[in-house]
């Protein structure tokens, strides 16, 4: 039996490099944010100051883990966490 080959742009290969390596959840603690927007200015296509004036994650973004661990070392209040996906057992 053969498989099927299908040919992808260089883009969406690495988003879906992203996916598989990112195996771990964002949080962002809304109650610890003091709106500082250290995360929007390193990280803008990630994340935006809303309406409240405490950081928003923005939807659809598929962050880039290096990227991603800069910010959550620079927050002052450590608003932003990384934390481990449990796995379903069955």
């Amino acid at each position: 039996m053969y498989g099927v080959v299908m040919e992808v742009s260089e883009k969406t290969r690495t988003e879906i490099l992203k996916r598989e390596r990112l195996k771990k959840k964002m949080r962002l603690l809304k109650e610890k944010c003091i709106g500082c927007a250290l995360c929007t200015s390193l990280y803008p296509d990630l994340f935006e100051i809303g309406k409240d004036g405490h950081a928003n994650i923005k939807e659809g973004v598929i962050p880039d883990e290096e990227k991603l661990k800069e910010v959550i070392r620079s927050c002052p209040v450590q608003a932003i966490k990384l934390i481990e996906e449990k796995k379903n057992k069955f």
